[in-house]
């Protein structure tokens, strides 16, 4: 079904399969990885110099989309994912923002993925 929409709202695209893109990155010399898997999709004949930085981006959820956060609970007016006594949705606590990059104390770093009450955040 959603191949034959993709179909019908992209005339002029080609599908692609695994194998056949594992057959032409063996053929271009190239290590399995999901940014070399797009060079063979993309029909380079010749790899001239391969590039020594890759931009990657990672998409997060700005809202809960749980079925269970999606209906009141009972005896409740409110979905539980927009109610202000559960704070859901939280995007910045005390100047911290989702997806923030940051370094804590013991050297590691990352980006905050989500918060906990008013001082912790996931990392």
């Amino acid at each position: 079904m959603l191949r034959n929409r993709l179909l019908t709202a992209f005339p002029e695209a080609h599908f692609t399969y695994g194998y056949i893109t594992t057959v032409q990155r063996k053929k271009l010399g190239l290590a399995k990885a999901h940014y070399r898997d797009a060079v063979a999709i993309s029909g380079i004949q010749q790899i001239i110099e391969e590039p020594n930085s890759v931009v990657m981006f990672d998409q997060f959820r700005t809202k809960k989309r749980s079925l269970h956060e999606a209906t009141a609970l009972r005896g409740r007016k409110q979905k539980n994912a927009t109610q202000k006594r559960v704070k859901k949705n939280t995007k910045k606590v005390k100047g911290w923002c989702l997806n923030d990059y940051v370094r804590i104390s013991d050297g590691r770093c990352g980006f905050i993925t989500g918060f906990s009450g008013l001082w912790m955040a996931h990392m």
